[in-house]
């Protein structure tokens, strides 16, 4: 940087801009830590980078912090939830058989279920009807009600804590209901009465 030169009518001007000049300068730190001072013929002090004149220390002010880095845990992989694992080779409905047909019995209905191996504990049995959930336990026997005439199809899945680990196969039955138009079974013929002999 070279000597400023001064003016007659405004003497303390240049020499605050040198030092302000010098003090904005953090990316050279060496430099702006050292000046040198010296007053020139008029009076006026003037701060230069050359040597020459008195030698001044001037504090360098220190850079400002960097900001914070921010983790997205938002976006931070979670480890995935175990999926309970089903050991289970089967679970069937044994009764009512598959497309079997039945009398309308006021509407009940006795279905059973096998798995093999048996069901463990801590696992429950989910009756679907016509795919509403209807029946659930740990039990493998139910009692359905309000069965109406008509196909049907009935499933059964095995839950852990609410996570279903298997399903059977539908089974399909039919429910018959008499009706007025329906035949009769016809009654057994009746023997006639047979005379005895002394008798006439």
């Amino acid at each position: 940087m070279s000597d400023c030169a001064t003016a007659s009518n405004r003497p303390g001007l240049c020499s605050l801009l040198a030092l302000l000049t010098l003090l904005a300068l953090p990316a050279c730190p060496a430099l702006a830590e050292t000046v040198y001072r010296r007053r020139a013929d008029d009076g006026t002090i003037i701060y230069s980078d050359q040597p020459g004149g008195e030698r001044v220390r001037l504090p360098v002010a220190p850079p400002p912090p960097s900001p914070p880095v921010q983790r997205d845990t938002a976006r931070t992989p979670q480890p995935p939830t175990p999926t309970p694992q089903s050991h289970y080779q089967s679970v069937t409905i044994t009764r009512p058989e598959a497309d079997s047909a039945a009398w309308y019995n006021d509407g009940q209905l006795q279905v059973s279920v096998a798995t093999q191996p048996e069901l463990q504990p801590g696992h429950s049995l989910v009756l679907y009807l016509d795919g509403a959930r209807v029946a659930e336990g740990s039990t493998t026997d139910f009692q359905l009600t309000d069965i109406h005439r008509g196909t049907h199809r009935l499933e059964v899945g095995i839950y852990q804590r609410g996570t279903e680990l298997q399903r059977s196969a539908p089974v399909s039955f039919h429910v018959l209901r008499p009706g007025i138009h329906m035949p009769q079974r016809p009654e057994p013929p009746t023997q006639p009465h047979k005379k005895d002999a002394g008798n006439p």
